[in-house]
């Protein structure tokens, strides 16, 4: 049984990995200044895309360049000085049997730290991060670590988040995750998302999206649409949930219809994908979704089908799969297919259509460790930091830096897409967004197809945006202060 429940642990973190992660060296395991061979030295900048520069000098009015004072309070204070704000980031680049899982999470905190210290700090305050390595396993020593000595977690994930959520949550720490992979966790009274995931609430915008390009280039929309196909492990259960999740969404659109379901072995892989790709011809699906990572999974697949020369309509995938090596791969595989992708961040190939994005890349080059490439979790991560940065200078600013003030005010904010980094979201609600991207792997890179003319600098207005299907099911429920 413990080989088991290993092997099924290694599958798990492997879909993490490619569904998420990049593969480099960890980092040392705190960041303060954000040390870099070529810091920017500009002057501090006035907005971020479309919000106000959180990050500055003390700012009090007659008292200038006087700290904002704070009341010692026991944990409505830890990490707070005179000077300083400390928190911690978690993530998995420590893990061995994968190196550099979500390595791309400690980039982009440490990116931050250096930039938003080099424009002067939290209203005044050089902002500490500590980066906690949970190496997948051993993230409840690093959630007691973080319980001694942090203010707050911003920015950060663990692919077993579970293990600690109940922890985190009795210490009284305020959690702004990168990402959350379990219900416990992601629905947990201490958590506050900018990219919410939620297991009872699924966007609806991406198929809806891609019904609208099938009926805009005049394809057999109703037809397609209609002979759905989705692949999932069972052996994994966040695979299989998702791919639940999906089908649960789906009965509530109208036109959509599953009508195959391929159930392949994500732990040990499939030898021999060929079964596969005649099941999905049998079937006839004309449009293929596959729960799990834009890994060899997909990939063999995809081959499979292109040697049995048959080949659905489409193959629309998560937002995971806004990967570039992912769309390298398939790159020519099945030309006669449309490779569509959830966006669900401005995409860093067009960073120079989006000031907010190109902040994210520009200062991750700056102050980032070497090597540091764009990510979809290290966009997400900014934005964490951008959203604990701007609550924690408006608490700083009226003299009542503590836990509760950040996440009273987190908690009361409705609306949040990092200047544009991404859709608009309502963390309030630790809701996903409504709105998003259709995108298209084209020639190796990714390209915006739906809808027609995106603006992310006008908020929702500039993506494609239709309501959250509410689903049931049983896929966890979050924890509660006391609740272990």
């Amino acid at each position: 049984m413990r080989l088991r429940r290993w092997a099924a642990l290694i599958a798990v973190l492997a879909l993490v990995a490619a569904a998420c992660g990049s593969e480099r060296e960890s980092g040392d395991g705190q960041a303060g200044g954000g040390t870099t061979d070529e810091p920017s030295g500009d002057a501090t900048v006035d907005t971020i895309g479309t919000l106000p520069n959180p990050c500055g000098p003390a700012d009090d009015g007659d008292a200038e360049g006087a700290l904002a004072s704070f009341s010692q309070d026991g944990g409505e204070t830890q990490g707070i000085t005179d000077d300083s704000i400390t928190v911690g980031t978690f993530s998995d680049p420590g893990f061995e049997q994968i190196p550099g899982l979500n390595q791309e999470m400690f980039d982009a905190a440490e990116a931050f730290a250096g930039w938003c210290n080099d424009q002067g700090g939290i209203d005044g305050r050089e902002l500490v991060v500590n980066l906690r390595d949970a190496a997948v396993l051993d993230y409840p020593a690093r959630v007691e670590e973080a319980c001694a000595q942090d203010f707050a977690v911003v920015g950060g994930g663990n692919a077993l988040d579970e293990t600690g959520a109940q922890a985190l949550t009795d210490c009284g720490l305020i959690s702004i995750p990168g990402f959350a992979v379990t219900g416990a966790a992601a629905l947990a009274d201490n958590v506050v998302q900018v990219v919410p995931t939620n297991p009872y609430v699924k966007p609806t915008a991406w198929w809806l999206a891609a019904a609208e390009v099938l009926e805009e280039e005049g394809l057999d929309s109703e037809e397609i649409m209609a002979n759905t196909g989705l692949m999932f492990s069972d052996n994994i259960t966040s695979v299989l949930q998702t791919s639940e999740q999906t089908e649960a969404m789906l009965g509530q659109l109208d036109g959509w219809e599953v009508t195959h379901h391929g159930v392949y072995d994500g732990i040990a892989g499939e030898d021999n994908w060929s079964p596969f790709a005649a099941a999905i011809e049998a079937d006839g699906v004309r449009i293929l979704n596959l729960a799990g990572a834009p890994g060899s999974h997909l990939e063999q697949l995809q081959a499979a089908l292109a040697q049995l020369g048959y080949t659905p309509d489409v193959i629309l995938q998560e937002a995971n799969f806004y990967d570039l090596e992912y769309s390298q791969a398939i790159d020519g595989v099945n030309p006669d297919a449309r490779q569509w992708v959830r966006g669900s961040v401005w995409p860093v190939e067009l960073a120079d259509e989006n000031p907010a994005t190109q902040h994210y890349v520009d200062n991750l080059a700056a102050f980032g460790p070497s090597g540091a490439e764009p990510a979809l979790l290290g966009i997400h991560t900014w934005s964490a930091f951008l959203f604990f940065a701007t609550l924690a200078s408006e608490c700083s600013q009226e003299g009542d830096l503590t836990r509760t003030c950040v996440f009273d005010k987190a908690k009361d904010t409705t609306e949040w897409d990092g200047g544009g980094l991404h859709p608009p979201t309502n963390p309030a609600s630790n809701e996903p967004s409504e709105c998003g991207l259709l995108l298209e792997a084209v020639d190796g890179r990714f390209e915006i197809i739906w809808p027609p003319d995106p603006a992310p600098d006008q908020g929702a207005d500039g993506y494609h945006c239709t309501e959250l299907a509410r689903i049931d099911g049983d896929w966890g429920e979050g924890v509660v202060a006391g609740g272990g």
